[in-house]
């Protein structure tokens, strides 16, 4: 009896050994639970805090999602409470989406499914984040870390009359790791200008923002005066007169100086489509990809937001969406093929099609002939 007893009892310890093993080892930070299909998985992942709230960033593989289409990444859950994915918070866009192959996308957190409102304090843990997608779902182990502070360098800029309203041709290098770098206000020699972005004809929307690193122009529209929400306003009503001006950007990484001239005119931007196209259906719209070169010498992009095929006038949209927040193209500087989605039916052919864009607030139009397939 007493060998049995105390065999029973060696059992018991190894028992209770390989149960501690397994809660002291755990899942590693890198380890991921894959409890959706396999077209869908999370390869890694980084919970930030950032000036806007929480983004995780994450890198993300899908495969077998149909033709050109997307799928949609709806929430977050972070140990159990669930948080909404919006991809661009400052303008109240939800869902994030993501397409085939591997590619790394920003997750902004929100405690609401139609306004954006980030978490405030998330406690500085670990979390088991289970990524809830139209695919499935994914979970993966990661930790909270404050995200680097953006960069910027502003590096030249001038001052320029574009259709009565004044902008400041920017080049910029930003390192922006999350979140935002906020453009406030432009102080010339003194006076100071409300900085705001410029959608379309006479109106002026606050806040300008950028979101991407790199080295690239912006256009950013000044005013004297301040608006909380688009207001349109009439071209020439202030006066800058020519000369060279001593420029402070007021941003939300603080202030920083150049020395910035007035340009009397610019250049009118060259655009030219292939004459070949694409066509397929995407959502129960046409898709046509059209391969566009185009030259903007104020920096920043056209957007084309019409196209007329045989005498048919069609709204062209940028992703498959008959939204208002989704009209327009934009055609930056160089040869690159673009997606024009239209609510209409286009078979293959050849047709005279006439583009119509604007740039820096001029409307302009290009015809060609083109043989869509």
């Amino acid at each position: 009896m007493e060998y049995i007893r105390i065999e029973g009892i060696i059992g018991l310890v190894i028992v209770v050994g390989i149960l501690l093993a397994i809660v002291l080892i755990g899942p590693g930070l890198t380890q991921s639970l894959h409890v959706g299909p396999s077209n869908f998985n999370v390869i890694s992942a980084k919970l930030l805090k950032a000036s806007c709230g929480y983004v995780i960033n994450a890198t993300i593989e899908a495969s077998g999602i149909p033709g050109k289409c997307h799928d949609n990444l709806y929430a977050v859950t972070l140990n159990g409470t669930t948080y909404y994915a919006f991809y661009e918070p400052e303008n109240g866009k939800t869902v994030v989406w993501y397409y085939n192959g591997t590619s790394s996308y920003p997750i902004y957190l929100s405690t609401s499914n139609t306004t954006y409102s980030p978490p405030s304090n998330l406690p500085n843990t670990i979390y088991n984040a289970t990524f809830v997608s139209q695919q499935g779902k994914y979970s993966i182990m990661i930790g909270v870390s404050v995200a680097p502070k953006p960069t910027l360098k502003i590096i030249q800029a001038q001052i320029l009359n574009v259709s009565g309203l004044c902008v400041l041709k920017t080049e910029v290098n930003a390192n922006i790791p999350a979140g935002y770098i906020y453009f406030y206000e432009a102080v010339l020699n003194g006076s100071t200008y409300y900085i705001f972005y410029h959608p379309k004809g006479d109106t002026l929307c606050p806040v300008y923002y950028i979101d991407k690193s790199g080295v690239y122009n912006v256009s950013l529209y000044i005013y004297p005066e301040n608006f909380t929400k688009a207001t349109n306003v009439t071209p020439n009503s202030f006066e800058i007169k020519p000369g060279i001006y001593k420029v402070v950007y007021v941003t939300s990484v603080g202030n920083y100086t150049i020395m910035a001239e007035t340009v009397t005119s610019i250049t009118a931007p060259q655009f030219s489509v292939e004459n070949t196209a694409t066509e397929s259906t995407v959502n129960g719209l046409t898709l046509l990809n059209f391969t566009i070169t185009a030259t903007t010498p104020a920096g920043s992009h056209i957007c084309v937001y019409e196209i007329s095929i045989n005498g048919h006038n069609y709204t062209v949209y940028y992703k498959p969406e008959v939204s208002s927040s989704a009209i327009g193209v934009y055609v930056y500087q160089g040869t690159k093929t673009y997606p024009f989605y239209i609510n209409g039916t286009v078979s293959a052919g050849t047709y005279t099609i006439i583009f119509y864009y604007c740039y820096e607030g001029v409307h302009y139009i290009y015809t060609g002939k083109i043989t869509i397939s």
